[in-house]
């Protein structure tokens, strides 16, 4: 969840593709591709640069970050575990 922490502290964040990445910053991030060091570069130079576009990603981020939560992120792991371990009891205890 690093984008996400550099979001909640207001830092416009570039972003890679791969991955959830994209899924998880949306539009609040500037997306690359991690192989084109090109574009990278252009988009990097262009936040520096750019202080209305900084500022738009920094807003974004925020609002976007505000959307994570970890203790929701572990209530919801907790329970799907409680919910695959009831599924595997279920399981175990038919008769085959």
């Amino acid at each position: 969840m690093p984008p996400i922490e550099a979001m909640a502290c207001g830092c416009p964040v570039i972003c890679s593709t791969r991955g959830s990445l994209g899924e998880i910053v949306g539009k609040a991030a500037a997306l690359v591709d991690p192989e084109d060091v090109d574009f990278m570069a252009k988009q990097l130079s262009l936040l520096a640069k750019d202080a209305n576009l900084r500022e738009c990603f920094r807003q974004a981020g925020l609002a976007r970050a505000r959307n994570f939560d970890w203790n929701r992120a572990a209530t919801e792991t907790l329970s799907i575990y409680a919910r695959v371990g009831q599924t595997a009891e279920k399981k175990l205890s038919m008769p085959r």
